[in-house]
């Protein structure tokens, strides 16, 4: 087995060369192009992205606060007919310290 210093894949005097030159290592589509041809660039977002703009759009146009929920618990308190359920109030909880030591 001969071990040698070169390597096939990576030729450093053309990476000296780029480096000296200020060129990039890389060449892209993009640089190869003039600045006409630059501004015809489109750019084509996939169906997830454009449903998730969607999304928010959607989600920026929904209150944060629900008031027509917020004035019935209102209500209930004042009437003294709202009811806590400790069984609920203790299993979300429980959920909630579960995904605390998950995360």
């Amino acid at each position: 087995m001969e071990i040698s210093d070169k390597n096939p894949s990576m030729d450093i005097s053309n990476l000296v060369q780029d480096i000296q030159t200020d060129k990039p290592a890389g060449k892209s589509v993009a640089s190869e192009q003039s600045p006409a041809e630059k501004e015809d660039v489109k750019v084509n977002l996939s169906s997830q992205s454009q449903e998730i703009s969607r999304l928010k759009n959607e989600m920026s146009s929904v209150p944060d606060v629900r008031s027509d929920k917020v004035n019935e618990l209102k209500n209930q308190v004042v009437n003294g007919t709202y009811k806590v359920d400790g069984n609920l109030v203790a299993l979300n909880m429980i959920k909630e310290s579960i995904l605390d030591e998950i995360a």
